[in-house]
């Protein structure tokens, strides 16, 4: 009986998650659009030697207490950064695409803490 409940739950919490990550009932933006350190929209996408793309804004003030790169902790300065131009499009695309179903997605966004 206890692993027939375990099962049910599981089963139930997996539904709810598909429900909420579908295109149709999602306002959190994809992985591939946010920041690792973030995990909100990408804004001034860039990105780094390893292939890591972050917010422009955000990594640039990682890297102005450290040495590396937050994710892969290998050597990283700030003249490494190269804009990703193709990602914020995309990123920019999905989010106009999206205002009409999301109105939250008009927001300005916030400025990272």
């Amino acid at each position: 009986m206890t692993d027939l409940y375990w099962f049910g739950l599981g089963s139930r919490c997996t539904a709810i998650l598909r429900a909420v990550r579908s295109l149709d009932a999602d306002p959190y933006p994809p992985d591939a659009y946010c920041c690792p350190l973030t995990h909100s929209w990408l804004e001034d996408a860039v990105v780094t030697p390893t292939g890591l793309s972050f917010s422009g804004a955000v990594i640039r003030r990682w890297l102005k207490g450290s040495t590396s790169c937050p994710m892969t902790r290998t050597a990283l300065s700030a003249d490494q950064l190269v804009p990703n131009r193709q990602l914020q499009d995309a990123v920019n695309h999905y989010r106009d695409h999206h205002m009409r179903l999301f109105p939250a997605l008009r927001r300005p966004i916030a400025s990272c803490p």
